[in-house]
């Protein structure tokens, strides 16, 4: 098993590496989602609204935190090196992610590795949310790594629900108070043009209809509440499973939040 893990992990690598590459080479492509973070930080330097009236669907929408539109002004001054460095960034994330899902060993290690592999195919997009997971993977899912992921993406903050039932509340203090002190800011800024609406593209039951994706909802965080009311050994694992079928749009990444929830519950066995 352990010949097994490493050519998974070289594979990732490999993989990585040509995905990252194809990235840096001209034409320089740009994804809707580093548009999105690299017009933010254009809008702070010129004075512009943070958040302007925009469709859901235009790639100049923010719906973050103003903490990374500022963390994104050097990216954005840089121009085409300053976005190669962000996708080299996202690459070596998604690699991560990756490595870290092989290095849980078993078969285990081995099925959720595979499956991780796709999250190499969301580096061309830059999205934010590979160096969110493997943010959350690098910190065994520590409450103020929740926090600032709840400040990009605000559903992982469900994760508390971990906590809860663990007991350990000082954890679940922190991370919402991490996560509204990352967000308090926003109030400064015009929240009028914020757009709420999630638009096309993805994959959930809200392309379907909103409805089904609402009753979906309820009923993880009602399976997730009652499992942690409970102090279920499980709620970690169906956390893991919930977050990622949360929101109304999904992503291929979200096979990490697995490798994030092993590695707690490892970590607390070992206590």
């Amino acid at each position: 098993m352990k010949a097994t893990r490493l050519l998974g992990a070289a594979a990732a690598a490999l993989g990585a590496v040509l995905v990252a590459g194809s990235g840096l080479l001209p034409p320089f492509p740009v994804h809707p989602d580093a548009m999105a973070y690299h017009g933010a930080a254009e809008r702070l330097l010129a004075g512009d609204p943070l958040y302007p009236r925009t469709s859901p669907d235009d790639p100049i929408a923010y719906r973050y935190a103003p903490w990374f539109a500022f963390a994104f002004i050097p990216f954005a001054s840089l121009g085409d090196a300053g976005m190669a460095l962000w996708y080299a960034i996202v690459a070596f994330a998604a690699l991560y992610v990756v490595i870290a899902t092989f290095r849980l060993g078993g078969h285990a290690g081995l099925v959720l590795g595979l499956l991780a592999l796709p999250t190499l195919g969301a580096v061309p997009g830059g999205n934010a949310g590979v160096p969110m997971l493997a943010l959350l993977i690098a910190t065994r899912l520590h409450p103020v790594g929740v926090g600032i992921a709840a400040s990009l993406k605000v559903y992982p903050l469900l994760l508390v629900a971990g906590y809860v039932a663990e007991r350990r509340w000082r954890d679940v203090a922190l991370a919402i108070g991490t996560a509204t002190v990352l967000w308090a800011p926003a109030l400064a800024f015009d929240l009028s043009g914020y757009v709420t609406s999630p638009g096309g593209g993805g994959i959930s039951l809200y392309a379907v209809h909103p409805l089904l994706w609402a009753a979906q909802d309820a009923i993880l965080f009602g399976a997730v509440a009652w499992l942690a009311l409970r102090r279920s050994r499980w709620t970690w694992l169906a956390l893991a499973a919930a977050v990622p079928l949360v929101p109304p749009r999904i992503y291929l990444a979200g096979i990490g939040y697995f490798t994030a929830a092993t590695q707690r519950i490892n970590r607390t066995n070992r206590r």
